[in-house]
């Protein structure tokens, strides 16, 4: 025996689940999802669930407060999970329950990691011909889309958009620097040239400038006036989205302009509404993209961009409450941190949920599954529920 072994933490066990995840939904989302077992969710579900019991075991200083509000939002994800059809719901909050407490940076370095490597061999992949790049054209308007070794050039555009979010947090503390500003405004240059993604190449040039005026306004206190307003972004983009929507009309030429700008989005936004109606724990919605998994799911094209739309229809306005609640509480704690960083990144993945999905994938959407890291419920004073703690060996202390 070697003396030297030492126990593992939490921490390292979430960090090797929490990667296998985002490696697998990551690679999913590219070509090499002919390659992977499409049945993982039963497994991620053990897994997650697992964290979330192995969380209140090392802590054995968990607080009534905390125990009770992990099992109202377990237990109100399972009563989703079940009226929906949806399991995926669960995995995502016991990932989020099982992030409390944790370090913000490590989750979120770890994710641009795996994000970035995962990224760059799939381009590479795709340059190679080792994995088909699809590429996708119009016949009326001429252009052509390259989704670089992705199931679409939305989806590759998004995790560039996460990844530059993630890439500010993570160097929030250093100063500014006009070549990474540069790079992020080449970067929404080249996306818009090559995939035609309007919105998330929008979104990243908005970060580049973003990143700037952080690092300008860095010594300078936050204005109360802003953190108000910033409390009230996010309810305020899910029922401004849900509104305009559900007042869509063909016959309001205003509408009809808007309805072509959004790519038809107000539209099909309307049908959802109109065939499922709105419900407290969600439902059932048979959708169909244009990315490459979605040939033969439904017979035609469906499909809900808009996140806070997409949430309350598919899971909920209970689950939407819960969310926009959560990303709320999120921006008010690091407000108390005096940060501005991460409120600013939530306001602009915020905006961009407004017109794409992408919100609720906590494998690409890297924030929402960090709203409880380094956050604890409850009065340290105060009575707490006493666990049995677990040691478990190994002979290194940093597995990441």
């Amino acid at each position: 025996m070697n003396n030297d072994r030492k126990m593992i933490s939490y921490e390292n066990i979430f960090i090797i689940i929490f990667s296998i995840y985002e490696i697998y939904n990551l690679l999913n989302i590219t070509m090499f999802y002919e390659y992977l077992p499409q049945s993982m969710t039963v497994v991620f579900l053990v897994l997650a669930i697992g964290l979330v019991a192995l969380r209140l075991v090392y802590n054995t200083k968990c607080s009534y407060i905390e125990f009770a509000w992990t099992i109202s939002i377990l237990f109100s994800m399972l009563v989703i999970s079940y009226l929906s059809g949806y399991r995926g719901i669960v995995i995502i909050f016991c990932f989020i329950i099982a992030a409390q407490n944790m370090s913000m940076d490590r989750i979120v370095r770890t994710y641009f990691r795996i994000s970035f490597i995962i990224m760059s061999i799939t381009i590479l992949a795709a340059k190679l011909e080792i994995i088909e790049n699809v590429v996708w054209s119009s016949s009326t308007t001429g252009i052509v889309r390259y989704g670089f070794g992705y199931i679409y050039p939305t989806d590759f555009v998004s995790c560039i958009f996460f990844l530059v979010c993630a890439y500010i947090f993570l160097k929030r503390e250093e100063k500014f620097s006009f070549f990474s500003f540069a790079v992020m405004l080449g970067i929404a240059y080249v996306t818009y040239s090559f995939c035609n993604t309007r919105l998330d190449s929008l979104c990243i040039a908005i970060a580049a400038f973003t990143y700037m005026f952080l690092k300008i306004r860095k010594e300078k206190p936050i204005s109360k006036i802003w953190r108000r307003i910033s409390y009230f972004s996010i309810p305020l983009f899910a029922g401004l989205s849900i509104w305009t929507t559900m007042q869509y009309r063909t016959s309001n030429p205003f509408m009809l302009g808007l309805n072509v700008l959004l790519s038809s989005r107000l539209y099909y936004g309307k049908q959802g509404i109109q065939r499922y109606g709105f419900s407290l724990f969600g439902q059932y919605v048979a959708m169909r993209g244009h990315s490459v998994k979605s040939e033969g799911v439904v017979s035609d094209f469906f499909y809900l961009d808009c996140s806070y739309l997409n949430i309350a229809l598919r899971y909920g306005i209970v689950c939407l409450i819960i969310v926009c609640a959560l990303l709320v509480f999120f921006m008010h704690i690091q407000y108390k941190k005096e940060d501005r960083v991460v409120p600013a990144i939530i306001i602009l993945i915020g905006l961009n949920s407004m017109i794409a999905h992408h919100l609720f994938d906590g494998y690409t959407n890297i924030f929402l599954f960090v709203v409880l890291a380094n956050t604890s419920f409850g009065d340290e004073r105060r009575s707490r529920i006493r666990l049995p703690k677990i040691s478990i060996k190994h002979r290194k202390q940093n597995i990441f």
